[in-house]
C-alpha cells in the first residue's frame, strides 16, 4: 500500500478510534509524540482521528445562535462615508440580550464587557485608517461548541460535532483585538488543553479554516502537493463559508468547503472536482494559539485523470513524493508553523517520523 494511500482513500482502511478528550493519542506512539511537540508549532490539539474521519463522522451545523459587537455609534458615518452599503449589526450575545452578560463568567474573564467597549473603538478606529481597507461586514461563521465525541456520543468512535454560530468581519476584528491584549498577559485561555475547556472561549473561536493536503498518483508513487502562503503550508487553507450551507438545512457540507476551496487554490471550475468525496478525510480539529482560530486538517486524493490541475504547482517544485527524505527536504526549506504540524501528524498516522 502506498504512502498515504490508507489516509486517501484506500477502500480496505478502517477508521480506528478517535484520539480526543477523555482517550489521548498513545503517549509512545508517533501520534503522541507530535501532539507532545506541539508547543513547537503553538498549537493544541483537540482531537485527533486515528487514522482518520470519514465524512460521515463530521457534523458542522448552524446553531441558530449569532453574536455580534455593533460600531462606534460616532464612528458610522465615517464607514458608510466609505461604503454606503455597510451592514451594522446592534449588540447581541449567545443569549440573545445586548448585556454580554453571560460570557464574562463563562470565560472567567470578569471584565469582558469593558474589554469588549473598549475594543470596538479601537478595532473601528483601526479599520478605518487602514490604506487599502476593504468596508465589507461580511458574515462570518464562528465555533460555538465542539463535541468532540460527535453525534454518536461515546469515546471511542471517530466523530466529530462542531456548532457554528453567525457573526461579522467588525465583531471578528473586536475579539482579535481583545485577544492581542489578553495575549500579552500570558492568560489561561491559552492553558486550555481539551475542547470543552476551549468551548468556555467560545466568543473568540471567530475564525475557523480547513487545512488540506491533497496527494496525487504519479509513476513513482504518491506524491503530495505543498502550498505557498509566504512559506511552504498545506496544500490550501480557507475559512468556512455561506457558499457551504446544505440548501434547506442548518448544515454545512464538509466536501463542499474543501473541493470549493481546492477549486479557487489552483484556479479551476469546482465541477472538475466532483465525485471525489469518498477521497476526503479528516483528521486533526487544533487550536492555533497565535490568533485563537480553530483549525481542521484535511486530505483528499485526486485520482490520475484530475491529477493534471496540480502540473502548475509541480513546475515551481511543490509536488513532491511522498517518502521521508523528500517531506524531510521540503519541511527544512521552511514551513508555516500550521503547514508543519498538519504534515508531521500527517506523516505520522503512516509511521514515518520527520521530527
Amino acid at each position: 500500500m502506498g504512502f498515504f494511500n490508507k489516509l486517501f482513500g484506500g477502500a480496505s482502511a478502517k477508521p480506528a478510534q478517535a484520539e480526543s478528550e477523555g482517550k489521548s493519542a498513545a503517549p509512545g506512539s508517533l501520534l503522541g509524540k507530535i501532539k507532545a511537540d506541539e508547543q513547537r508549532w503553538n498549537v493544541t490539539t483537540l482531537t485527533n482521528a486515528d487514522p482518520h474521519y470519514e465524512l460521515g463522522d463530521i457534523l458542522i451545523a448552524h446553531s441558530d445562535r449569532d453574536f455580534y459587537v455593533d460600531f462606534p455609534e460616532d464612528l458610522k458615518p465615517a464607514v458608510l462615508a466609505k461604503n454606503p452599503n455597510f451592514v451594522f449589526h446592534h449588540d447581541k450575545s449567545f443569549d440573545g440580550f445586548h448585556y454580554y452578560s453571560d460570557i464574562p463568567m463563562r470565560s472567567g474573564i470578569y471584565d469582558l464587557v469593558e474589554r469588549i467597549d473598549k475594543h470596538r473603538v479601537l478595532a473601528a478606529q483601526e479599520w478605518l485608517e487602514e490604506a487599502n481597507g476593504e468596508y465589507i461586514n461580511r458574515r462570518r461563521w464562528g465555533v460555538l461548541h465542539i463535541n468532540p465525541y460527535g453525534t454518536k456520543g461515546r469515546a471511542g468512535h471517530n466523530a466529530l460535532e462542531l456548532q457554528m454560530y453567525e457573526t461579522d468581519e467588525f465583531t471578528h476584528r473586536v475579539f482579535r483585538s481583545i485577544f492581542r491584549e489578553l495575549q500579552a498577559g500570558d492568560p489561561d485561555m491559552l492553558k486550555m488543553k481539551t475542547a470543552t475547556e476551549v468551548n468556555r472561549y467560545n466568543a473568540f473561536l471567530t475564525d475557523i479554516k480547513m487545512h488540506t493536503w491533497v496527494t496525487v498518483p504519479s509513476a513513482q508513487g504518491e506524491q503530495l502537493v505543498f502550498g505557498q502562503r509566504g512559506k511552504l503550508d498545506v496544500t490550501l487553507c480557507d475559512e468556512l463559508s455561506d457558499a457551504d450551507r446544505i440548501e434547506g438545512t442548518l448544515k454545512f457540507s464538509f466536501a463542499n468547503w474543501l473541493t470549493r476551496c481546492l477549486a479557487k487554490e489552483l484556479g479551476i471550475n469546482q465541477d472538475v472536482l466532483s465525485g471525489l468525496e469518498g477521497n476526503i478525510k479528516g483528521y486533526d480539529l487544533f487550536l492555533d494559539k497565535s490568533d485563537y482560530t480553530i483549525g481542521l486538517t484535511a486530505g483528499i486524493s485526486l485520482d490520475q485523470g484530475r491529477a493534471a490541475v496540480v502540473e502548475p504547482l509541480a513546475s515551481q517544485g511543490r509536488v513532491v513524493p511522498c517518502t521521508k527524505p523528500e517531506l524531510g527536504r521540503m519541511m527544512q526549506q521552511g514551513m508555516m508553523a500550521t503547514g508543519e504540524y498538519a504534515l508531521q501528524a500527517l506523516a505520522a498516522r503512516n509511521g514515518i517520523d520527520l521530527r
